[in-house]
């Protein structure tokens, strides 16, 4: 696995849009939320005609003096308002399968920052949906880990299957629009798990991601390929370049001077 900054230059020096992450959803998650979600609605939905009739029987038997009572026709009634949990449930298990992200592709940009074009499908009909943002703007949460130094693609997780992205854009209409949900089995460029890790840096607490994302101009790039042959040619040196400073330090000087 060759190194976190050599891997995250090449990547930024492409002039054309790469895939950095692709994942096939299998089949039978794709049976498995559907057919989950006309269980759940079918139950909501019998319960809640059960919940109907028993409470209209309740209620062609009462008295005058109870059909007038509040209480009474809570009591009889309220048991439907249950159905809601399955129907809840039902859309659930639609929604997360349509958060279930296919594809990113990270877009070089000449001037301005570069973005990401993230493809999912739609919660009903299945259609592609394609969503571009910034780089920055998409991110990881503080608690979740992307990179974990295990298997093939360093991504591996025993305690889970996916992990999270959370679009920090202020201006989304819906909360529900906030997540991404990505597949630990994903394929990720380069076979290194480390690049998406860095791209989707939590913006309070991966100072390296964000670091990276600053440097997207051509004469940046060039400027840092420039840097890291100096580096590896004086690697064996004595007295070694930049002895003092660690990686980061060096390019944000680098950037800073931009």
């Amino acid at each position: 696995m060759p190194s976190l900054p050599k891997g995250l230059i090449d990547l930024l020096s492409k002039g054309v849009p790469e895939t950095i992450f692709k994942y096939k959803k299998p089949f039978i998650i794709k049976f498995g939320s559907v057919s989950l979600s006309l269980v759940f609605l079918t139950y909501g939905l019998t319960f809640a005609d059960t919940s109907l009739n028993t409470a209209n029987s309740y209620y062609n038997g009462a008295t005058d003096k109870e059909k007038n009572d509040w209480k009474f026709l809570l009591k009889i009634y309220s048991p439907i308002s249950l159905a809601i949990l399955p129907l809840t449930l039902s859309m659930g298990s639609l929604y997360l399968s349509s958060r279930v992200v296919s594809k990113i592709t990270y877009i070089p940009k000449l001037q301005g920052t570069p973005e990401c074009e993230f493809v999912r499908s739609s919660m009903f009909l299945g259609r592609q949906i394609r969503l571009r943002a910034p780089l920055g703007q998409i991110s990881k949460s503080q608690t979740s880990r992307i990179f974990t130094g295990v298997g093939p693609q360093g991504i591996d997780d025993k305690s889970t299957f996916i992990f999270f992205l959370i679009d920090r854009n202020p201006k989304l209409k819906t909360f529900w629009n906030k997540f991404y949900i990505l597949s630990r089995s994903g394929s990720v460029w380069n076979s290194d798990g480390r690049i998406i890790d860095s791209l989707f840096g939590d913006a309070k607490g991966d100072t390296e991601g964000l670091l990276m994302r600053k440097i997207h101009t051509p004469e940046q790039v060039a400027k840092v390929k420039v840097l890291d042959e100096l580096i590896k040619s004086s690697s064996t040196k004595k007295n070694k370049f930049h002895s003092g400073m660690n990686r980061s330090d060096i390019i944000k000087n680098i950037v800073k001077n931009k």
